[in-house]
């Protein structure tokens, strides 16, 4: 699956089961590790692993599979590697602590998902 349309079945899994402030991050020249990082919040640990779950059906019945998958049996952050694309899906209070998006974000470099599917076109430089 194209990187542009991994990003967007990500973001789309995500608002299925009602992820809130989902961003897409671009460090693609800040690390040889992936090219976007998907993050969103959760109310509750039942929902992280809602969350997480959907990514995986939707992204299985496509044909894609994570390389990688990282969580425990209370998830506070799940991390699924596809690769060029990895989704973190954070408790809110999690997020907080950690907070990714300004660890990685350089400013420019932030974009928060839009169901319209104008959004992502600024992923297509990338391709």
């Amino acid at each position: 699956m194209e990187t542009k349309v991994l990003v967007d079945s990500i973001c789309k899994a995500m608002q299925a089961k009602q992820a809130y402030d989902i961003n897409i991050i671009d460090i693609d020249k800040m690390s040889n590790i992936a090219s976007y990082f998907v993050v969103c919040s959760a109310k509750s640990t039942v929902q992280v692993k809602a969350i997480a779950e959907e990514i995986e059906f939707q992204l299985e019945k496509a044909g894609d599979k994570a390389i990688r998958k990282e969580w425990s049996s209370q998830p506070h952050w799940i991390v699924l590697d596809y690769n060029d694309v990895i989704a973190h899906i954070f408790h809110e209070e999690t997020r907080n602590t950690y907070q990714l998006d300004k660890l990685w974000s350089n400013g420019s470099n932030l974009s928060a998902f839009n169901e319209e599917p104008t959004e992502l076109s600024n992923l297509e430089k990338n391709e």
